[in-house]
């Protein structure tokens, strides 16, 4: 089923990607009447590009059904704070295989010369999944996005609590050695605090910030089983 409206997520990160486009050239720009879903965005740009950009979040939700574990799924009413292991290569991995099986249709259907990829941590810094530090995250995007042999032409992630986009495939920064999180202590942790409530239409989450304390605290574990092993 086709959506018929952006989530306030998706705006603010398309206005981030528009932003960081029109600082090249003045000629991107949406195309009147794109469509919300498959592809999420279509671009036209210098020369008459244009481009089907799809766009997908990650976030706490998002690392439950990844995970797939009852032991760490949120409580409802609980006000619960998640230390997360910063597996952002994993994240990355998991949001291009969701996208690419696509690929194609969302590039036929837009009559688009190329295919991006869009993905992001959220509107809101406290819960944003990304950081796009110089010697963490980017790296070790770069190098995921390198590995995994992308068939999409672009790729980029955005991040509120930095308040930047970068184009981490084909990445055109000064390359950096991405650090080693095969080890446990050098995979570093990202504090998630949430409650789930019980509405009408089912169980959503509530962010929550500092100012509350929370009922309980959870050390979530990697994503990837190997990594918990502790060095001497």
């Amino acid at each position: 089923m086709t959506r018929q409206n952006r989530s306030p997520d998706e705006k603010w990160a398309i206005k981030l990607l528009l932003s960081s486009l029109m600082g090249k050239s003045d000629d991107w720009q949406e195309e009147p009447g794109s469509p919300t879903d498959r592809p999420d965005l279509t671009l036209t740009g210098p020369n008459g590009i244009r481009v089907a950009c799809e766009i997908t979040q990650v976030g706490l939700s998002k690392w439950f059904q990844w995970q797939n574990d009852k032991r760490f799924q949120a409580q409802v009413d609980v006000l619960a704070e998640y230390n997360v292991p910063r597996e952002v290569d994993i994240w990355l991995e998991k949001a291009i295989d969701k996208k690419l099986h696509n690929l194609s249709n969302y590039k036929n259907e837009s009559n688009a010369n190329e295919v991006w990829l869009l993905v992001h941590g959220g509107i809101n810094p406290i819960f944003d999944f990304f950081v796009l530090d110089q010697s963490y995250d980017i790296p070790l995007l770069v190098k995921a996005a390198k590995n995994e042999n992308s068939k999409f032409d672009r790729i980029y992630v955005a991040s509120s609590r930095s308040d930047k986009i970068i184009c981490i495939y084909p990445y055109e920064g000064a390359s950096q050695l991405a650090p080693d999180i095969s080890k446990w202590d050098n995979l570093k942790m990202l504090t998630i605090r949430s409650r789930q409530i019980e509405t009408k239409r089912g169980v959503n989450t509530v962010r929550i910030g500092e100012q509350f304390k929370t009922s309980d605290v959870k050390s979530l574990p990697p994503l990837d089983p190997r990594r918990m092993q502790k060095t001497d």
